[in-house]
């Protein structure tokens, strides 16, 4: 670069430090139901708590599955007791007493509404819970829109399918415009790969269709997949929980920033699973 070079404006050019760090990276974390996926991300907050730090996780619901979890989360008023917390004298039982109960996203004009609240707020990492679901929320609410049963097989020259990308990629834009930190939870997929010499292996995928999988991908600082393997320390007897940061044959995962190794230890619960997690940025030591 030429010594004092000026871009236009005459702001000088200078190499940036990145900023990579959670509440900027867009990540996607997936595994089979139940590995530990919601509550690690939910716990986030807890060891932040406990440390002293400013990671502060808020979700965006699309399916419920998080009922068991305790989170800052898309929420509304009661409707069984008004958002009063009681019925008659008693505490309300269908909010425990807490006036809201949690909302499962499923219009564009409700997420909007949300992603924008998000970026205004003091959150600083969007946890969408799931983006399967976030991703046929927006179909769902196209169809509807277009009066149409489905894209697949509708007749108009795959304008539907236009529509439902736009949308998604316009409300990802609401958040990555902020800055802040996107973490979307999926499920994951076998699918059949062909490789070298012509056989095939069964990969595990997020999966969502056509040009949104490209983009998604695209999207994300990293592609992290949860998973439950065996304890070689117990010669197999026992499993653990294992992040997975590299691409392999049969896991579909990456990291562009360098911050995983291939294979981390999540211990045994979701505290020690954030803990590693926050290590590898580097807000805790080893």
């Amino acid at each position: 670069m030429a010594k004092n070079a000026k871009g236009p404006g005459g702001v000088e050019i200078k190499t940036l430090s990145p900023n990579m760090n959670i509440a900027s990276a867009k990540q996607i974390w997936k595994g089979e139901p139940k590995c530990g996926k919601t509550s690690t991300a939910a716990a986030l907050k807890t060891v932040s708590d406990q440390y002293g730090l400013d990671v502060k996780p808020f979700f965006l619901l699309f399916e419920p599955g998080s009922e068991g979890v305790s989170l800052d989360c898309t929420s509304e008023p009661c409707e069984v007791c008004g958002g009063t917390g009681k019925e008659g004298k008693k505490k309300c039982e269908t909010c425990e007493g807490a006036g809201t109960v949690r909302l499962i996203l499923t219009t564009r004009k409700e997420m909007r509404e949300w992603f924008e609240w998000f970026v205004e707020s003091d959150f600083d990492i969007a946890v969408i819970d799931t983006g399967d679901k976030f991703y046929q929320a927006i179909m769902d609410d196209v169809c509807v829109e277009m009066n149409i049963v489905s894209p697949y097989g509708a007749n108009d020259n795959g304008i539907s399918w236009s529509v439902i990308f736009d949308a998604m990629r316009e409300l990802l834009g609401i958040l990555e415009a902020s800055g802040k930190g996107v973490i979307l939870i999926h499920h994951v997929y076998k699918q059949e790969k062909r490789v070298k010499g012509g056989s095939t292996v069964t990969q595990l995928v997020f999966n969502v269709p056509g040009k949104a999988k490209v983009y998604l991908a695209g999207f994300a600082d990293q592609v992290l997949h949860f998973d439950i393997v065996p304890d070689e320390a117990t010669d197999g007897d026992t499993d653990k929980h294992v992040l997975i940061g590299e691409h392999r044959a049969s896991i579909e995962a990456g990291d562009r920033w360098g911050m995983f190794p291939a294979e981390l230890d999540l211990g045994d619960s979701a505290e020690t699973a954030a803990e590693a997690i926050l290590t590898c940025f580097g807000y805790l030591e080893e």
